[in-house]
């Protein structure tokens, strides 16, 4: 998890790893009964669609953080959060 704050990389991993497990959960329980009442082909296609949603959420909205340092991205969040409180 590069993109954690180092005061937050704990508690941010444990959280990154809780939703994990509850989308594990959500998909291992939904995937039978969908597919025994909207056949494969369309459970593939729903789940497809997710997938393609998702892609395009991370190309358009996650900032790139290849090649910037940790404390270059801890600089930039932080100044994002300041800018955030200043608008309050």
């Amino acid at each position: 998890m590069k993109f954690l704050l180092l005061k937050v990389k704990g508690f941010g991993s444990g959280v990154v790893a809780c939703i994990g497990g509850l989308v594990l959960f959500v998909i291992v329980k939904t995937f039978p009964m969908m597919v025994n009442t909207l056949g494969p082909d369309c459970t593939y296609f729903i789940y497809s669609g997710i997938c393609f949603a998702t892609a395009i959420h991370s190309i358009f909205f996650v900032p790139e953080t290849r090649g910037k340092t940790l404390s270059e991205l801890q600089t930039l969040y932080e100044k994002k959060i300041d800018d955030e409180n200043a608008q309050l």
